[in-house]
């Protein structure tokens, strides 16, 4: 409800012009209604600056989506499907920067593949936060209400089969 993981600047943290895979398990016990459940976010105040990787919760949208995006107005990718509360999802989505394509799997299930998606732009000077989001107020902090497990971000776009291997691997 209000804990989070932080971690100091790293290069490979920024996720700027390369490959990336994010993967986490995550079991939400209710949507945060502020903005969304935060699983991972580099940025600052800069308004075109960072990453956001969550789970929408805010009413007036569909609840319940995965969704990943550089921060400010380009183009962000959503999932189709609904990350429901009450159970474990592993949510991956991988980064093609030649073809500016992200693709999102829910539970090792090819759910949408997003083109046109700006490389992340996480500047230096931030950290990077698992469980919440850096800019927010302290009251709602975009937390994730719930569990994460198996939190990992790979310098390299995994295949399909590489995903459907890590969920075999976890159950």
């Amino acid at each position: 409800m209000n804990s989070f993981i932080s971690a100091n600047d790293s290069a490979y943290l920024r996720l700027t012009n390369t490959n990336f895979t994010l993967n986490a398990w995550v079991k939400l016990d209710s949507y945060n209604s502020s903005f969304g459940s935060s699983i991972l976010t580099k940025r600052n105040n800069d308004p075109n600056g960072g990453y956001v990787y969550a789970v929408r919760g805010y009413t007036g949208n569909t609840l319940g989506l995965l969704h990943f995006g550089p921060v400010g107005d380009d183009i962000n990718a959503f999932s189709t499907k609904v990350v429901t509360t009450g159970s474990w999802h592993m949510l991956n989505s991988t980064y093609d920067l030649a073809q500016q394509k992200i693709t999102m799997y829910i539970d090792g299930v090819l759910d949408k593949t997003t083109t046109g998606v700006l490389p992340a732009n996480a500047p230096a000077a931030s950290k990077l936060y698992i469980g919440r989001d850096e800019i927010s107020s302290p009251t709602n902090g975009y937390f994730v209400k719930g569990g994460m497990e198996e939190i990992r971000i790979y310098g390299r776009t995994l295949t399909a089969t590489e995903v459907q291997q890590l969920l075999n691997f976890n159950n």
